[in-house]
Order: C-alpha cells, then sequence, then structure tokens
C-alpha cells in the first residue's frame, strides 16, 4: 500500500515535495513554521500544538486522558502546504503517513485549510479551521480555550 502511495504522488508532479518531506526532507521555510508555533484547537475536537523543533502532538480534549497523546511526528510548511507526517505515537495510523492541507487563510489567530492528501482519515476534501488556542488542564481532563 505505501508503494502505492509514493507511485502517486510521483505522478502528479505538484506533490512530488510531499513525499520528500514525508521520507524526512527539509524543505520547510522556518519563518512560516514559527509563525505556527503553539497550541491550535478545531474546537472542540483536536488541540494540535506545535513545536518550534518541527514537531507536533495532537491530543483529542475532553476525554480525561491527563495529556496522553493521540498523534505525534514532525511538521513541514512550505508555500502554502502544510504537512503533518505521523511518528511512533498515532491512534490508528502508520509511521510515515501523511495529512496534507492546503492552506487558504493565516494569520496570528487562525488558518484554515483544505485538505489534499490523508493516509488514515479520509478527510480528503474536507475543510479543517484551526485557531489559537490556551491549553489547561482540568484535573486530568484537557481543555483548550480559544484566544480572541
Amino acid at each position: 500500500m505505501k508503494l502505492r502511495r509514493e507511485v502517486k504522488y510521483l505522478a502528479m508532479p505538484v506533490l512530488v515535495s510531499l513525499l520528500l518531506v514525508g521520507c524526512g526532507a527539509s524543505t520547510s521555510n522556518e519563518s512560516q513554521l514559527e509563525a505556527l508555533v503553539g497550541d491550535w484547537t478545531t474546537f472542540p475536537s483536536n488541540i494540535l500544538q506545535i513545536n518550534a523543533d518541527g514537531t507536533y502532538v495532537i491530543n483529542v480534549p475532553n476525554r480525561g486522558t491527563g495529556g496522553a497523546r493521540d498523534g505525534t511526528g514532525t511538521i513541514a510548511f512550505y508555500g502554502t502546504t502544510l504537512t503533518l507526517t505521523t511518528g511512533e505515537v498515532s491512534r490508528g495510523c502508520e509511521v510515515g503517513d501523511l495529512w496534507v492541507f492546503e492552506i487558504e487563510r493565516f494569520d496570528d489567530e487562525q488558518f484554515r485549510g483544505v485538505v489534499t492528501v490523508d493516509d488514515c482519515l479520509d478527510t480528503v476534501g474536507q475543510l479543517w479551521t484551526w485557531t489559537r488556542c490556551d491549553v489547561q488542564m482540568l484535573g486530568d481532563v484537557m481543555t483548550c480555550k480559544p484566544i480572541k
């Protein structure tokens, strides 16, 4: 299945750089990635923590997990393409799976993009809006309140 996915990318010249990112090549524009560092939410569904070292953590809030991680990996932002590559910790995804967004809007408080590649959850074509937020722990329940 992985080989078929790679062939699909190679057949589409626009997405060739995604294959390179997925294999660990660093093509991120550092200033773009720096602008994304912090916590984001698709309130109330997911919390995405983007770190300065180019890694990410995804958590699903309000489950009483005590901050357990639902997904980790690396993130690259180049041009208008944001690529998350699954690492070792993930619920239902394999290491190296890609989740790619074509960003339509980006500012300090929010970014929005359409999913163009999803090797794991079948969200291709969906529009996702991420809002900057403040993560809080209430006992063992994680929440993230949008910053306005």
